[in-house]
């Protein structure tokens, strides 16, 4: 059984989330997340969370997308076409639907962090932006299991 997880951009109290549709694993996700901020940093310096800001805003959902790219083919299209319009699936499920997501990876630009949230959670946890005070069923709202800062990232 695959992994299940969401990645997102966050800005002003929104998070455009999208569907990972293969391993969510942070091995192997967060890797590729993080190898993708990477590449921002390397071709656009000072100026990577300005054109991450970009990219958020040109997120839109459609229901006509039947499969989502993953962050690096984003970014990699944004690079190479300057695209205007990234339509991408709107996710099945929210984040809070506690039993259905493994793994959550926000880059956080209010605060230029990259985070990573750990879901299937039966313990509380107010660390992170995304919690419930009640469990639905057994289970919590993924809590923050680790925080980096976008300028520590090594290019």
């Amino acid at each position: 059984m695959s992994i299940r997880g969401l990645w997102g951009i966050y800005i002003s109290g929104e998070t455009k989330f999208i569907e990972i549709e293969k391993k969510a694993e942070p091995e192997y996700t967060g890797k590729i997340i993080i190898e993708a901020i990477k590449l921002m940093k390397r071709i656009y310096e000072e100026e990577y969370v300005q054109h991450l800001e970009k990219i958020f805003c040109q997120i839109e959902y459609s229901q006509q997308i039947t499969d989502n790219s993953d962050i690096f083919i984003i970014i990699n299209e944004y690079i190479k076409r300057g695209i205007k319009k990234i339509s991408v699936r709107e996710p099945i499920h929210n984040i809070y639907d506690d039993t259905y997501y493994e793994w959550v990876y926000v880059i956080n630009l209010d605060d230029e962090t990259f985070e990573i949230y750990r879901g299937l959670n039966n313990k509380e946890d107010l660390q992170g932006r995304y919690f419930l005070e009640e469990p639905r069923d057994a289970y919590y709202a993924p809590s923050l299991f680790r925080r980096i800062h976008l300028k520590e990232m090594k290019i």
